[in-house]
């Protein structure tokens, strides 16, 4: 059996299908928006009642509206709940509220490569690319990446070498890698004997050892440094405690809390060269 020669027939069945569960779910939107259409005429029936006149001409002309064109404002109120439901998924998305699990069980139940992009449970080992892309759980051992490197789901890798900025989404336990771009992890990040030459950004916790990195930008209430040296620390959680922890670390900059009242851990063996903003030092 020629898998290629199936490739068409399986595209039309995945269209039909996706299809298919795009019109039930327009029949629940379209359901859902038709029973709010019934309870705004209901709403409205029931403040005929008690009102004056002007009052009763006013939501009697609306009733009428209403029922006239039940159906254009059913479909109108259908989009609405549509649109928000869109919006409410992409916001989700970009900040990363998906757990890790969803995209990775998602996407390795099957696997499809091409050149620079795999779908589903990707492994790559001693490979060179231009650039890549990956949707689902990853592992890279002693791959270099000439451009830049994405990554939707969990990535666990060994001996990166990347040129260009690296993204991912879910978390990362990276060791002995090499980015020179920035770093961007909408997730937890695990990292030993790294050099980062570029700004990294963490949306969730850190724990970093024994590495160099440029500025540091945290969207968490607590990240840990150990045997590493940095640039700048900003973290970006304005509300609740929020922790620095250094151990064995230099920081050769500054180190900002948004929050207000940050803290900073840190032993007789680590060193700040630049101030603590609106933070106070404690020294373990």
């Amino acid at each position: 059996m020629n898998f290629k020669n199936n490739i068409p027939q399986l595209i039309a069945l995945c269209a039909k299908s996706l299809a298919y569960i795009g019109k039930l779910i327009w029949s629940c939107i379209m359901g859902i928006a038709t029973v709010i259409t019934f309870l705004l005429i209901f709403a409205l029936l029931l403040a005929i009642l008690p009102r004056p006149l002007v009052w009763v001409v006013s939501i009697t002309s609306l009733l009428w509206f209403i029922y006239n064109y039940q159906t254009q404002i059913t479909t109108a109120i259908a989009a609405l709940i549509a649109f928000v439901l869109v919006f409410m998924l992409l916001y989700a998305v970009n900040r990363s509220l998906f757990s890790d699990w969803v995209i990775t069980k998602s996407f390795s139940a099957f696997k499809i490569n091409f050149s620079n992009k795999s779908f589903g449970l990707t492994q790559y080992k001693n490979k060179t690319f231009d650039s890549l892309t990956c949707y689902g759980a990853t592992h890279l051992d002693n791959v270099s990446i000439r451009g830049s490197l994405a990554i939707y789901g969990k990535l666990d890798a060994e001996g990166l070498n990347v040129h260009g900025p690296i993204t991912i989404y879910g978390h990362a336990e990276l060791d002995n890698i090499t980015c020179k771009d920035e770093i961007t992890v909408y997730g937890k990040l695990t990292l030993d004997n790294g050099t980062i030459s570029g700004k990294t950004k963490i949306y969730g916790g850190a724990r970093i050892e024994q590495s160099i990195m440029d500025d540091l930008v945290v969207y968490a209430r607590k990240i840990t440094l150990i045997s590493s040296t940095v640039k700048n620390i900003h973290m970006k959680k304005d509300t609740g405690k929020v922790t620095v922890t250094l151990v064995k670390t230099k920081v050769n900059g500054d180190i900002v809390f948004d929050c207000g009242n940050g803290r900073v851990i840190l032993d007789h063996e680590s060193s700040i060269s630049g101030k603590v903003i609106d933070g106070n030092i404690e020294v373990g």
